[in-house]
C-alpha cells in the first residue's frame, strides 16, 4: 500500500509542475524572448533610419525639387512603436500565446 501511495503522489506532483509550467512559466518566458527580439528589431530600424539621415544630410542637392525630396526623407519618422506592436505580436502568434 505504500509503494501505491507514493506512486499516486509522484504522479501527481508531476502532473502539477507539468501544469505550472505550461500555463505558469511558458507564457513568462516566450514574452520575454518575444518583446526582446521585438526591441532588437525596433532599435536596428532606428539605428538605420538615423544612418540613412545621416547620409542624406551630406547630399548636395542639384535643384529645388530634390531638396525637397531630401528634405522630407530627412523629417519624416516611421512610427517605431507600430513596428515593435507588430513584431511583438506575430512573435507570441508565432510561439501559440496568442490567437
Amino acid at each position: 500500500m505504500k509503494k501505491q501511495n507514493y506512486l499516486i503522489i509522484g504522479v501527481i506532483i508531476i502532473l502539477f509542475c507539468t501544469i505550472f509550467y505550461w500555463w505558469g512559466l511558458r507564457p513568462v518566458f516566450g514574452k520575454k524572448e518575444c518583446y526582446r527580439r521585438a526591441e532588437i528589431l525596433k532599435q536596428t530600424e532606428i539605428n538605420v533610419d538615423d544612418g540613412i539621415r545621416e547620409i542624406d544630410r551630406n547630399i548636395i542637392p542639384e535643384n529645388k525639387e530634390q531638396a525637397e525630396i531630401l528634405q522630407n526623407k530627412i523629417n519624416s519618422t516611421r512610427d517605431y512603436d507600430k513596428l515593435f506592436n507588430e513584431s511583438y505580436n506575430s512573435c507570441l502568434m508565432e510561439k501559440g500565446l496568442k490567437e
